[in-house]
């Protein structure tokens, strides 16, 4: 998988530490899904899915929409999966996994391009209508929407 790497590199203010700290949590995340616990049910998502992967985009999009808006039969999330398992992690990791699962990661990147998709995949509708071709980057405050 590949980490994203953001733009302008270290920041002032304790950015590059918690830019640190997501990258290895997000490197953590993905090895969960794709080589540990959760293996089998992310297998079994891309089957019932009937995903295809025309390209490594095309992973790294199915495996963070698993990471990030996958439940399982009892409503449990990726994270949640995640965090019962690791019963050890620091307060800090916990708490940024926690807020990146109450849905923190939801205005950190702007789309570039989108593409029409039509698909009855639960998985895309479950995610959107358009598949978004990223360039993930982070938003600037002058370009997110006031709230």
């Amino acid at each position: 998988m590949t980490i994203i790497r953001f733009p302008g590199g270290k920041g002032p203010g304790g950015q590059s530490e918690l830019i640190d700290l997501a990258v290895h949590l997000k490197q953590r995340l993905i090895s969960f899904v794709v080589a540990g616990k959760l293996r089998p049910l992310f297998v079994e998502s891309i089957e019932e899915n009937d995903v295809d992967f025309v390209d490594e985009g095309d992973r790294i999009e199915f495996t963070d929409w698993f990471i990030f808006e996958w439940e399982d039969v009892d409503g449990s999330t990726t994270i949640e999966h995640f965090l019962a398992s690791n019963d050890d992690l620091p307060d800090r990791e916990r708490e940024m996994l926690s807020a990146w699962d109450d849905g923190a990661l939801d205005d950190l990147f702007e789309s570039r391009t989108c593409v029409a998709v039509s698909s009855s995949s639960p998985m895309r509708s479950a995610t959107s209508i358009a598949r978004c071709q990223r360039r993930a980057i982070p938003m600037s405050s002058a370009s997110r929407p006031a709230t």
